[in-house]
């Protein structure tokens, strides 16, 4: 795999984690998501929902830009 397709690919994923913070996209991997970012709340309270939704932002936002 060649350095540009990298690249582009780390740039598709942070794509896809911003539009998943923001509620702008429905797949089946957005689903997943939810489901993990569900349970990790569960699983331990001091993550909160929103908490987790601002650092997948955070990290969608230094692969995308």
């Amino acid at each position: 795999m060649e350095i540009i397709q990298i690249i582009k690919s780390f740039i598709q994923l942070g794509e896809f984690l911003r539009e998943y913070s923001d509620g702008k996209t429905e797949s089946d991997q957005s689903n997943q998501l939810n489901e993990i970012v569900l349970k990790d709340h569960i699983q331990n309270p001091w993550f909160t929902e929103q908490n987790i939704r601002e650092s997948i932002n955070a990290i969608g936002e230094s692969l995308f830009g």
